[in-house]
């Protein structure tokens, strides 16, 4: 990370998440849809490229993502992030990160937003810290659609009439999907493999203009017929309102050890130490990855000879 960023999280003890659209990778996001297809009996399979489209823009408008590297030294790592030579490498643990990552997401809980006011930052979503899987695209698409006649084989096997017995032979059966497709949050193509990602990750919405009546209201209405999508009317659909990054809080030991770039020169270095003024618990550690092996390691060695 910049500086900058490293500065605002030791001193503002805020982890900065970035929304999808952001990302360089325009397929980030498109797991998730995927995900919805295999894993949602209603869609039934039938669904057109445009409604897929459309629902990974709205994915990449609404979820938000921090990304971690379970590798320290990677070569094109610091040569994509740290083109300047002046980015600093961190560390945690994946226990920290979701300890965080769980309180942000429970506390701003759209359902403790009933109330609120218009554009209130709400989360939606379970919070999820995996390792990313990768996978070619391709294949994908070739697994969703053998899983897709395996349930057509189930649909002419069974005698379902409405959508209660339809779910029921999706869930008996649930064995049947590729379990790629169970942690679809964590699906990247394999051409982003070098990275050895751990991702953290939610969605959020902003509240819209629904009033506290209305809401009751539709509540009622649902109560009649059962059902309860009246929670999710608070959620404003228009992603194009969500903030391109929002940051959440961390404890003062989220961050265990710094690495600058080796490239950087010292000054740079020695300046940046003076004004993170960093805690004693936190380790400065350096990196030979663009030095030479011969440095700090002895090849050297004497032959025995008669």
């Amino acid at each position: 990370m910049s500086f900058f960023e490293l500065y605002d999280l030791l001193n503002n003890s805020k982890l900065k998440y970035t929304q999808l659209r952001l990302m360089d990778d325009l397929n980030e996001g498109l797991g998730n849809v995927l995900g919805q297809l295999a894993n949602n009996p209603f869609y039934q399979f039938k669904m057109s490229q445009e409604k897929i489209i459309e629902l990974h823009n709205t994915e990449r408008g609404n979820r938000y993502v921090s990304c971690w590297s379970k590798e320290k030294d990677l070569i094109a790592m610091w040569l994509l992030y740290s083109k300047n030579c002046d980015y600093i490498r961190i560390k945690t643990n994946s226990s920290k990160l979701k300890d965080a990552t769980d309180k942000f997401v429970k506390v701003n809980f759209f359902t403790n937003h009933i109330k609120s006011p218009q554009a209130t930052l709400m989360t939606f979503s379970l919070a999820e810290v995996e390792e990313v899987q990768y996978i070619n695209f391709i294949n994908l698409e070739k697994m969703l659609k053998k899983y897709k006649n395996d349930v057509d084989k189930l649909y002419k096997k069974y005698d379902y009439r409405n959508k209660d017995d339809l779910r029921k032979i999706i869930y008996e059966n649930s064995d049947l999907c590729p379990t790629v497709f169970k942690k679809s949050s964590f699906i990247k193509d394999t051409a982003y493999q070098h990275e050895h990602e751990l991702r953290s990750t939610f969605k959020i919405a902003l509240r819209n203009d629904l009033s506290y009546d209305d809401f009751l209201k539709l509540k009622e209405e649902d109560k009649k017929n059962g059902e309860f999508h009246y929670l999710y009317k608070i959620l404003d659909e228009e992603v194009k309102s969500n903030p391109n990054v929002i940051h959440i809080p961390v404890d003062d030991s989220f961050v265990e050890e710094i690495c600058f770039d080796p490239r950087m020169p010292d000054f740079q270095k020695d300046i940046y130490i003076q004004a993170l003024d960093l805690k004693d618990d936190i380790r400065i550690v350096e990196t030979d990855i663009f030095g030479s092996k011969t440095k700090n390691i002895d090849f050297s060695m004497d032959w025995i000879t008669e």
